[in-house]
């Protein structure tokens, strides 16, 4: 689990699952550390022990990033993105988006419940993404 969880480098992330990777650099905006991509996405992380300046790939898994309608107040902790769903996949016990956020396509598992609607393709969403479910990884 530990693998999983906290791989080392980008091999390990994708070769035990499913892992969004992006590549960016740590900066510092008013004594908050972010993860930056190139495209100025930013996800804010407090003590990750990475340098500011330092090049990174930001990893994390699908199952653990929230989706929720942008109209919907900021409910969830974290790092709020906001995107536009791509793709749908029903998989029985999840259903599986790929999410246009700047310049990446980024998966995201939401669990299906009997009765509760899924996104539809093309719809506005916002994405919660905690920290501590943020692997930095080396370049």
């Amino acid at each position: 689990m530990e693998l999983y969880d906290r791989p080392a480098n980008r091999f390990v992330a994708t070769f035990l699952g499913t892992a969004n990777l992006i590549d960016g650099t740590m900066t510092e905006t008013e004594g908050t550390v972010s993860f930056r991509a190139a495209d100025g996405t930013r996800v804010p992380l407090e003590g990750v022990g990475v340098k500011t300046g330092d090049n990174i790939t930001a990893m994390f898994r699908p199952q653990n990033v929230i989706i929720r309608q942008a109209s919907d107040p900021a409910a969830e902790s974290g790092s709020k993105l906001s995107g536009r769903i791509q793709h749908r996949e029903f998989l029985g016990n999840i259903i599986r988006y790929a999410v246009s956020v700047g310049e990446h396509s980024l998966l995201v598992d939401d669990i299906h419940q009997t009765g509760h609607g899924a996104f539809d393709v093309g719809a506005d969403v916002a994405l919660y993404l905690a920290a501590d479910q943020v692997s930095l990884l080396p370049n």
